[in-house]
């Protein structure tokens, strides 16, 4: 199986995070402050809720039995219509207001598509980092899944739509982002510029597997050359690529996302320049690796220092 039988569980609970942390913003923004128990409580429901209404079939404990339509998934939380059912429930706005979605979307330049993205950036901005950390450790206490691969310090939001594609944009991005390592955006961006990956992350392993397969292609090899690769140490420090392994086959660890992403860029730009790593095809995985500082040891050109 290439993905990480609980790439789901994963996902969930970065979601629930990055919800979290919004929904207890956006109370607190309009004067109905509640607990971080709560905010962890309305964030699991608002998520399971969405993955039911696209289809999906979860146990009592949040588990996934059946997955659901991922473009509905994704609909339903770009659209605002899970954000105006749960916004009711909970007595305060989920919804950045109307005219800066429809602004964004009616731009006509980069410049004026850029403007608008960063007025919504700013009334989106990340808690605080004392609340952050508050409501990450009530998750742990609760037992979430993988919740100690999120740094709440050192923390980045990736969308799971892009911020252009979005029709309504949340409060602090509420159910359109997951917690992930600082930076994620950028660097997914770039490498959607090389044409490697989309700036996108799915929620639904079949569709993470179908994401990691086009990525490895892309790179001129195969999920199965990388899982070997990964078996086999690659210099004098035995550095091996169990990130780029546990990212490419839906299993992101703490720091699988940069090694995914940096190993990727490394890739695609210097793809004929020069050395690459056993079991990669010759176009040349990882030329000019020691540019990037990536791997310590290894001077440009893929061997040894």
């Amino acid at each position: 199986m290439y993905a990480d039988p609980r790439y789901f569980d994963q996902k969930r609970t970065e979601a629930i995070v990055n919800d979290a942390w919004g929904i207890f913003q956006a109370a607190k923004s309009a004067g109905k402050p509640i607990s971080y128990e709560k905010a962890i409580d309305y964030a699991s429901m608002m998520f399971d809720d969405t993955v039911l209404a696209s289809g999906g079939l979860m146990s009592d404990d949040g588990r996934l039995i059946r997955p659901g339509s991922q473009t509905e998934f994704d609909r339903l939380r770009s659209s605002g219509e899970i954000h105006k059912k749960w916004q009711r429930k909970f007595g305060f706005n989920l919804l950045l207001p109307k005219k800066l979605s429809d602004a964004l979307k009616n731009a006509q330049t980069r410049e004026e598509a850029t403007k608008i993205k960063n007025i919504i950036r700013g009334k989106s901005q990340m808690l605080a980092p004392k609340h952050r950390a508050g409501i990450h450790n009530v998750m742990r206490q609760q037992g979430y899944y993988g919740i100690d691969t999120v740094n709440p310090y050192d923390v980045d939001r990736a969308h799971t739509v892009r911020i252009g594609n979005l029709d309504r944009h949340a409060v602090a991005f509420v159910g359109q982002a997951v917690a992930a390592p600082q930076n994620i955006n950028r660097e997914m961006s770039r490498l959607e510029g090389y044409g490697v990956t989309r700036n996108y992350i799915p929620m639904f392993p079949d569709d993470a597997k179908r994401e990691g397969r086009l990525f490895a292609r892309r790179l001129g090899t195969n999920l199965a050359g990388v899982q070997q690769t990964a078996r086999n140490p690659i210099g004098p420090r035995t550095f091996q690529m169990s990130g780029l392994t546990k990212a490419i086959t839906g299993g992101f660890g703490p720091r699988g996302y940069s090694r995914y992403l940096r190993m990727g860029q490394a890739a695609f730009a210097q793809r004929n320049s020069g050395g690459m790593i056993r079991g990669y095809n010759s176009g040349g995985m990882v030329a000019g690796y020691n540019r990037g500082g990536m791997i310590k040891g290894y001077q440009q050109g893929g061997g040894p220092n």
